[in-house]
């Protein structure tokens, strides 16, 4: 059985570095039809991400946020929930993990940060709630309910920006919170970069959902409702109860990703905070077929490739050329990688 368990997961892994280096021979195509060298295009996009100390610093602080929003749409998926509002759960949990930061006295960060922390996933996962009871309650469509929740968050931080929480020690009125006071924020990993605390939270949130959702029996009643929730309910499991556990869980998870961006990164919340997370979530679980474990090479993937592309514009590629390189990157990925899956457990006898 354990054998089983880690040969899957070996397919797992190669099929995802094999549609890496798939996508990548894709993007040198593209940089060598659009006149410029592809190797020194390839390079360059690797060397932009990876290529120094502080530059990896930074791609691992943008695969944070992601990581965990993707993470919420794990959650979500797995128990039949399409929880399409990460985007606004992700605001609120920046926006409460803000404001408690900035309103709480001094006090010694081993105690402030898990204050701020679980405000960050009480604003998400608060925000979740309205979709889930909904969805239970009024058998009201989630992805509608979740979607339309979205906008509400975002009018939401606009109003919370120019008034209650507008920094009022800004001469200017300009729509941003007070910075976050150093004892109440994350502590830098790496010296002279970005990277702070916010990476470990991510990682250990992606252990703890796979170890949940794989080996809890509330991860089964979860795996068994997003399968089937008719046949569940017929066995005995409560599937709104379920639902709606695994939607706060969800929303909390994306609270944590506004709480990684806002207080591990910005460290305040401006109008450029709501930087569409939430929606690249849905694409990088897709990607990584639901699995917590695949999303952590997904994420850091992404993010390299996002920061990046930064580096294509000093070889003077167009930055629209850059945005097709990107969707080429992941429609590879999401072609390559189930096939090259399915051969391997052909080839090995996998289930």
């Amino acid at each position: 059985m354990k054998k089983d368990l880690v040969s899957n997961y070996l397919a797992e892994l190669l099929s995802v570095t094999i549609a890496i280096v798939s996508a990548l021979i894709v993007a040198g195509i593209l940089i060598q039809l659009s006149g410029v060298n592809a190797i020194a295009g390839i390079f360059g996009l690797v060397e932009s991400a990876f290529g120094s100390y502080q530059r990896v610093g930074f791609t691992l602080t943008r695969t944070a946020p992601l990581l965990l929003a993707g993470l919420s749409i794990v959650v979500a998926f797995r128990s039949g929930v399409f929880n399409i509002g990460v985007e606004g759960q992700y605001i609120l949990g920046g926006l409460l993990s803000v404001l408690v930061a900035t309103s709480i006295p001094t006090m010694p960060s081993l105690i402030a940060i898990p204050i701020v922390l679980v405000a960050g996933f009480v604003g998400g996962a608060a925000w979740s709630l309205i979709p889930a009871v909904l969805k239970a309650k009024q058998n009201v469509n989630e992805l509608l309910s979740s979607l339309l929740m979205n906008y509400i968050a975002l009018f939401l931080m606009q109003f919370l920006l120019r008034d209650w929480m507008q920094d009022k020690s800004i001469p200017v009125r300009y729509p941003i919170t007070p910075t976050v006071p150093e004892f109440a924020s994350l502590p830098t990993l790496l010296p002279d970069t970005t990277l702070t605390g916010s990476i470990i939270i991510g990682l250990i949130s992606a252990l703890a959902t796979y170890a949940i959702i794989q080996k809890t029996a509330f991860g089964f009643k979860m795996r068994a409702v997003g399968r089937n929730p008719n046949a569940s309910a017929f066995s005995g499991i409560n599937v709104n109860l379920t639902q709606i556990s695994a939607m706060l869980i969800s929303g909390g998870l994306a609270g944590l990703a506004g709480y990684a961006e806002a207080i591990g990164y910005l460290h305040k919340v401006n109008m450029q905070f709501s930087a569409g997370y939430g929606y690249t979530a849905i694409l990088l679980a897709l990607m990584s077929q639901l699995n917590a474990l695949t999303l952590i090479i997904v994420s850091v993937f992404f993010a390299g490739l996002d920061t990046g592309s930064q580096g294509l514009k000093f070889l003077r590629i167009s930055s629209h050329l850059s945005i097709v390189i990107e969707g080429m990157l992941i429609l590879m990925i999401l072609l390559v990688r189930p096939e090259v899956k399915n051969l391997m457990k052909r080839s090995w006898k996998l289930d």
